[in-house]
C-alpha cells in the first residue's frame, strides 16, 4: 500500500511537470517583430516594443537595449517559493530598475505568484508594495500566475478560487496607488481562470509565441517570443508588444490674452483627445504648468514682466498616454505692475510690488469699497505706505506704472503716460489686540486658552507659542471662536502663549497686533494605579504609580466625602505611599492623589486629581466559632459578629494543619454554616473572616481564632455483657479506633440515660447489680478536642438481669 501511494506521488508530480513544459516550450523559434500579424482591433493603436526580464538575463547594458530599438522593460520584481510559498525578492531587481531608468526606458514589474489562497495573494501583493515604496513605475505591477511545478498545478484549485487569488493581488496593488495587470501564457488563461472577471477591471498581458495569435479576448500586451535577441542582454530574452493610443492630432487655434497679471492660453478643440497639457518654457527649461480635461480649452497663467512661451500638447489615456506634438509657442508678458503684497498696521498699510521694466516711477490708488478709486500717493520705488486709515476696514489698492519721455522720474499729471492699472489687491487695516488671555483649563499634554474678542471684523483667531530667550513666534493653532485647546505639550513645563485676531479679504489675511503675553505652565501627568498594599482594622496604607513623564516632585494625598463633594488634604509626601491612620475599622473610605512640581515662577504646578480609590479598613473578626450541631458526616458551625460592625457576609475556611493552607467553603450572609461530606470520628480546623464591599474590592477582616472539633463517631457494634452475677456483670463491644474513650449509660423506663462510668478500653464491668433487678445499658464513643467532649453515636441497648 505505501509503494502504490508513492508511485502514485510520483506520477502526478511528472505529469504536472510535463504539463508545464508544454507550456513554456511553445516554439522552436521566435518570430521577428516585423512579421508579426496584429489583431485588427489594434489597426489605429500605436505598437511599441520592449522586453520583461528578471535574474536569468545576468548583467545587463542598458544603454545599448535602448539603442536596439527597446522602448519598455517590464522586470521581475520578485517570487514566491513554488514549494513553501515564501516572498523572495529577485536579486537583479534593483540593478535592473536603476539601468532601464537612466536608460530611458518606460519600466512596469511583475511577480511570480504561488498563492493557494487569498490571504497570500494579498501578502504577496503587500510584499511588493513594501518593495516598491514610493519607486516610479510608467507601467502597471502585473501578476505572473501559472503552473509552477510545485504548489500550483493545472487543475489542482478550482476555475473560481485560482481567480479570487489574482482579484485579491490586484485589488491590493491598485489600492496602494500602482496600476495592476495580469500576466499568464494563453492555455492557463482560458482553462484555469475567468478571464471575463479580470479583464473587465485591469490590463491582461498575454504569453502565445507565435507570429499571430488567435486569443479572442481583451489584451493590451502580447509576450510573442521567449527567445528573442537584444544587445546588451547576454541571454535569451522574452519579447513584447505594447498596444497604445495614437497620439490625438496636433492642437492649433493657440492664444494668449494677458490681463494684467494674468494670462489666459485658449485653443481649439481636438477630436479624441481626453485632456490636454500646458507646458511653459522659459529659456532652455521647459515645466508643465497645467492639465485640465477634454471639456476645457483655456487655462490661466501668471504674467509677469519676463516673457514666457506657452506651447499645449493633447493627450489620450491609455496604459502610457499618447501625446501629441507641441502647439505653436505663444509669449506671455506683463506690461502692468504685479505681484502686489501689503504689511497691515492699524491706521496704515505699506503697499509693495514688482518693478516695471523702464518704468519711472508708480501711482497707487484705493478705495474703501464704494468702487471709486481716490489717489493715494507716487512713489519712484517699488513700495508706499499709506496712512491716516481707519483701523480693522477693508482697502483696495491697484497700480499703474507712469513713463516719462524725457526721462525723468517725477511724476506729472497729464504728462506722464501711464500703464494699464495693476490687478487689484485686497487687504485692510488691523483691528486692535485680543485681550484678556488667560488659562481656561489646565492640563498635562493640554491647554485650554481664552480671551476677550475685539470688536469689529474677526473671522477668526491664531495662537503662537513665543519663546522668550530668541523672540520666534510659532503657530500654536488657528480658531474662528475666542477660545482654543492647544495639545501635544510636554508635562511639567513653561509655555508663553500670545494670540492675534484677523479677518479675511479677497486676496489676504488681515492679522491683528500680537497680544500681551501669557506665561503658564503644564500640570504633572496624572497620578495612576492608586491602590491598597495594606489595611488593618485602623490603618490603610496607599501607594500610587508617578506620571509617565516622571516630572512630579512631590504628591498630595487627599481623601473625598462623595456625599458632600467635598476633599480634604491629608498629606504632602515625596514618596508614591502613604500610611493613613486613626481610621474606623469596617468602614469605606475614598482617597485621590495629584502630584506637583515648583515652576520656576515659584508658582506650585498640581496635576488633576487621580481616579478615586474606594477601599476600606478591615472589619473586627469574627468572635465565638464553634460547633452548633454535630454528626458523622456534617457538622453546622456558627459565630458572633462584633455589634458595632455592619458586614456583607462571612466566609469560611478550612484549615489544613499540616499543609498550613486555608481553603474557602462559602461565603453566607448568616452566622452559621452547615459543612457536609465529612468522615466519622474526624478532627477538622474552621476560621470564619468577615467581609464587606467598598468600590470594586471586597474587604476582608483577620482570622477568627482557630476551631478545632471533631465529627461525630459511630454506634459501637456488638455491645453486650457476660459475667453476670447477682452484683455484677461485664459489658463489651467493639473497639472503635481514633476515639478518646467509651461512656457506659444506664437507662431508665422513661428512656432517661445517666452516665455510669467512663473508660479507654471495649469493655466495662459493672458492679453493685442487685439479685433479680434488671438495667438496660448503652454505650457511646467520645472523642476529647482541645478539652471539648465531642460524642458519637449511642450503641444498641443491653438489658442485664442480676442473678
Amino acid at each position: 500500500m505505501h509503494t502504490k501511494k508513492r508511485t502514485l506521488h510520483i506520477m502526478v508530480s511528472v505529469i504536472a511537470a510535463l504539463v508545464c513544459a508544454l507550456c513554456i516550450m511553445l516554439s522552436a523559434e521566435a518570430p521577428k517583430a516585423q512579421a508579426l500579424v496584429h489583431n485588427p482591433r489594434f489597426a489605429n493603436c500605436k505598437k511599441i516594443y520592449g522586453i520583461d526580464v528578471s535574474k536569468w538575463q545576468t548583467d545587463i547594458d542598458w544603454k545599448k537595449v535602448k539603442a536596439d530599438g527597446v522602448d519598455f522593460v517590464i522586470i521581475r520584481l520578485g517570487y514566491s517559493d513554488r514549494q513553501t510559498g515564501v516572498h523572495c525578492l529577485d536579486e537583479k531587481f534593483k540593478q535592473n530598475y536603476l539601468g532601464a531608468r537612466e536608460a530611458g526606458l518606460k519600466i512596469g514589474v511583475y511577480y511570480y505568484s504561488t498563492a493557494i489562497t487569498k490571504a497570500e495573494a494579498v501578502s504577496e501583493a503587500n510584499y511588493v508594495l513594501k518593495v516598491l515604496g514610493t519607486t516610479r513605475l510608467d507601467l502597471p505591477v502585473y501578476f505572473d500566475q501559472e503552473c509552477s511545478e510545485g504548489r500550483v498545478k493545472p487543475g489542482s484549485i478550482t476555475t473560481w478560487s485560482m481567480t479570487q487569488f489574482a482579484l485579491s493581488f490586484l485589488d491590493t496593488i491598485s489600492a496602494g496607488g500602482y496600476d495592476a495587470g495580469y500576466y499568464s501564457y494563453v492555455s492557463w488563461i482560458q482553462g484555469e481562470i475567468d478571464a471575463s472577471s479580470i479583464e473587465k477591471k485591469y490590463p491582461m498581458w498575454i504569453a502565445n509565441v507565435t507570429n499571430e495569435t488567435k486569443y479572442q479576448g481583451l489584451y493590451h500586451m502580447w509576450q510573442y517570443s521567449f527567445t528573442g535577441r537584444v544587445n546588451g542582454i547576454p541571454t535569451a530574452v522574452d519579447r513584447d508588444v505594447l498596444y497604445v493610443n495614437e497620439a490625438p492630432a496636433k492642437v492649433t487655434g493657440v492664444k494668449a490674452t494677458v490681463n494684467g497679471s494674468t494670462a489666459t492660453i485658449s485653443w481649439s478643440k481636438v477630436s479624441g483627445a481626453d485632456g490636454y497639457r500646458i507646458y511653459k518654457k522659459t529659456g532652455s527649461t521647459v515645466e508643465l504648468a497645467g492639465e485640465v480635461g477634454a471639456d476645457k480649452l483655456s487655462y490661466t497663467v501668471e504674467a509677469s514682466p519676463v516673457s514666457a512661451s506657452y506651447y499645449v500638447c493633447a493627450y489620450t489615456d491609455g496604459i502610457v498616454d499618447a501625446e501629441s506634438e507641441p502647439s505653436s509657442s505663444v509669449t506671455v508678458k506683463s506690461d502692468v505692475p504685479y505681484n502686489l503684497s501689503s504689511k497691515n498696521a492699524l491706521t496704515s498699510i505699506t503697499l509693495s510690488w514688482e518693478p516695471l521694466n523702464g518704468a519711472a516711477g508708480y501711482v497707487v490708488y484705493y478705495d474703501f469699497g464704494s468702487g471709486k478709486y481716490s489717489k493715494a500717493g507716487t512713489t519712484t520705488g517699488t513700495s508706499l505706505k499709506i496712512k491716516g486709515l481707519t483701523e480693522n476696514t477693508k482697502y483696495n489698492f491697484a497700480v499703474k506704472a507712469y513713463f516719462n519721455a524725457d526721462g525723468s522720474k517725477a511724476y506729472t499729471e497729464g504728462v506722464s503716460t501711464l500703464s494699464a492699472a495693476s490687478s487689484t489687491h485686497h487687504t485692510g487695516t488691523q483691528n486692535v489686540m485680543a485681550t484678556g488671555l488667560k488659562l481656561q483649563k489646565p492640563g498635562a499634554t493640554t491647554q485650554t486658552l481664552t480671551w476677550k474678542a475685539p470688536s469689529g471684523k474677526v473671522n477668526g483667531y491664531r495662537v503662537y507659542f513665543y519663546d522668550k530667550e530668541t523672540g520666534n513666534y510659532k503657530r500654536a493653532a488657528q480658531v474662528t471662536t475666542n477660545t482654543a485647546t492647544i495639545s501635544g505639550l510636554t508635562p511639567g513645563a513653561e509655555y508663553s502663549y500670545m494670540v492675534r485676531s484677523f479677518y479675511n479679504t479677497e486676496d489676504t489675511m488681515v492679522l491683528s497686533q500680537y497680544s500681551d503675553i501669557l506665561t503658564v505652565y503644564t500640570q504633572a501627568t496624572k497620578v495612576t494605579d492608586i491602590k491598597t498594599t495594606k489595611r488593618t482594622e485602623d490603618s490603610l496604607t496607599l501607594a500610587w504609580k508617578m506620571g509617565s513623564q516622571g516630572e512630579a516632585e512631590a504628591y498630595r494625598v487627599y481623601s473625598y466625602d462623595a456625599a458632600a463633594k467635598k476633599y480634604t488634604r491629608l498629606t504632602q509626601t515625596n514618596k508614591t505611599s502613604f500610611k493613613v491612620t486613626g481610621l474606623t475599622a469596617g468602614k469605606a473610605y475614598t482617597f485621590l492623589v495629584r502630584s506637583l512640581y515648583k515652576a520656576e515662577s515659584g508658582e506650585t504646578i498640581l496635576s488633576e486629581y487621580s481616579d478615586l480609590c474606594t477601599t476600606g479598613t478591615m472589619a473586627k473578626k469574627a468572635t465565638a466559632l464553634k460547633v452548633k450541631t454535630n454528626s458523622d458526616k456534617s457538622q453546622t458551625i456558627s459565630w458572633k459578629i462584633p455589634a458595632d460592625q455592619t458586614v456583607d457576609g462571612s466566609r469560611l475556611y478550612a484549615y489544613d494543619t499540616s499543609t498550613k493552607k486555608y481553603t474557602k467553603l462559602c461565603d453566607v450572609k448568616t452566622n452559621s454554616f452547615k459543612v457536609t461530606g465529612l468522615k466519622a470520628n474526624t478532627v477538622y480546623h474552621y476560621l470564619v473572616r468577615t467581609y464587606y464591599k467598598a468600590g470594586n474590592d471586597t474587604i476582608l477582616s483577620t482570622y477568627s481564632a482557630l476551631l478545632d472539633c471533631a465529627t461525630s463517631a459511630k454506634a459501637p457494634e456488638d455491645f453486650k455483657a457476660s459475667s453476670v452475677t447477682s452484683t455484677s456483670c461485664k459489658l463489651s463491644w467493639k473497639k472503635i479506633s481514633g476515639v478518646t474513650g467509651y461512656s457506659i449509660y444506664r437507662v431508665d423506663g422513661d428512656g432517661n440515660q445517666a452516665i455510669v462510668k467512663s473508660v479507654k478500653t471495649n469493655s466495662a464491668v459493672i458492679q453493685g447489680l442487685k439479685s433479680g433487678k434488671s438495667i438496660t445499658y448503652l454505650v457511646r464513643a467520645y472523642r476529647n478536642v482541645n478539652g471539648i467532649k465531642y460524642l458519637g453515636y449511642t450503641s444498641a441497648k443491653v438489658k442485664v438481669t442480676a442473678k
